[in-house]
């Protein structure tokens, strides 16, 4: 799959990682475009439409969430990475950042590969109630679907796991593993959904680029 995607050398929060994110669909923000409500697209769709066109026009970045899930996340992503090794018996490595070749604006930060088929997305929820309800129900899996299908699909692996890890939890309980599969995920009818999105940024690109243009 080597010549599906290009790996890029760099780390994820510095400079040169958020100028390779500016105006593309990654991971974090696939699960934002996709979510859906029982009536349809969820509100966060028309919000990550807006910025990823903004971000077109603009030329840099748009400013970047933060705060104490963020920092929790970075904190113990090491630590869940190891526990997850020694529980699954595999080895990861850490990939700086993933383009699509014939679609360089679909990329992904994938937090760990896992062998040689496997991705690994690490999760460090900050409210224990929240990683028991995913260990008792596995709810982290629709809660991050979006993510999980793109990671799947820009990295071009066969099956990805989500773990949260919560290190304050007793032994054997700090981890909350599932694997899903390209064909759990409907990779499968994952083009279309992107192919459509894509036209909606456009879209609203093109109605910015015109309010822009009028105020000239």
């Amino acid at each position: 799959m080597a010549d599906w995607f290009t790996e890029h050398d760099v780390v994820q929060g510095e400079p040169e990682w958020f100028a390779l994110r500016r105006g593309k669909i990654t991971g974090s923000r696939a699960n934002k475009l996709f979510a859906r409500t029982t009536r349809g697209w969820a509100a966060s769709r028309d919000h990550m439409v807006s910025l990823i066109a903004m971000e077109r026009l603009r030329g840099d970045k748009a400013p970047s969430g933060s705060g104490k899930p963020m920092e929790r996340g970075h904190e113990y992503e090491n630590a869940a990475a190891e526990a997850y090794e020694f529980q699954t018996m595999q080895e990861t490595r850490v990939v700086g950042f993933m383009t699509v070749n014939d679609f360089p604006n679909e990329a992904v930060s994938p937090d760990r590969l896992v062998g040689g088929n496997g991705a690994l997305e690490i999760k460090v929820p900050t409210a224990l109630e929240k990683h028991v309800d995913y260990l008792r129900n596995n709810s982290h899996v629709k809660e991050y679907e979006g993510q999980l299908r793109h990671t799947l699909y820009v990295t071009g692996r066969e099956w990805i796991d989500i773990a949260s890890y919560y290190p304050e939890a007793p032994a054997n309980l700090q981890l909350a593993v599932k694997r899903l599969t390209r064909a759990d995920l409907c990779l499968a009818d994952y083009p279309d959904m992107l192919k459509e999105a894509w036209l909606e940024i456009e879209a609203r690109q093109a109605e910015l680029a015109t309010i822009q243009s009028k105020a000239a």
